[in-house]
């Protein structure tokens, strides 16, 4: 689409969008993302993982937040929860200073070539090895990456 030099544009006033003031927010307590991670943990035994790889950035971070609690914005970010409940954040440099905010707690694995600058995207690079030496050790290989539905 190329936009015609030639055609004028308007700014005007619109009318504010209807807000609901009245309806309150339901805040998710810790007992609930408790009980999302004893789902989850359920689930890998019933499917007999070792780990859980969840694959997060904007667009693409319901799985991430459903357990975590935030958004990972601005770049990838990744989120291993083991079967036996430990959990690491793999993130990148706009992304660390949020984890302390992280209503699952867990260790953090600091990864600055997930940052993907405009025009310069790439996936995030981090060797297995390094995640079995930094993150978590497998009993065995059984693991799954988990993106968005």
């Amino acid at each position: 689409m190329t936009v015609n030099e030639s055609e004028s544009y308007t700014l005007q006033a619109i009318p504010q969008p209807e807000t609901y003031a009245s309806v309150q927010s339901t805040p998710l307590s810790d007992e609930t993302l408790r009980e999302r991670l004893k789902l989850v943990l359920l689930g890998m035994r019933q499917q007999g993982l070792d780990a859980l790889i969840i694959y997060a950035d904007k667009e693409h971070g319901g799985n991430f937040e459903y357990l975590s609690g935030f958004i990972a914005r601005f770049e990838e970010a990744l989120l291993i929860v083991t079967k036996n409940g430990a959990t690491t954040y793999v993130m990148g440099n706009e992304n660390l200073k949020l984890v302390p905010h992280a209503r699952l707690p867990g260790a953090v694995l600091h990864a600055p070539a997930s940052h993907c600058p405009i025009n310069q995207c790439r996936p995030i690079s981090i060797s297995p090895r390094c995640l079995r030496d930094r993150a978590f050790s497998f009993a065995s290989e059984s693991a799954l990456l988990a993106g968005n539905t």
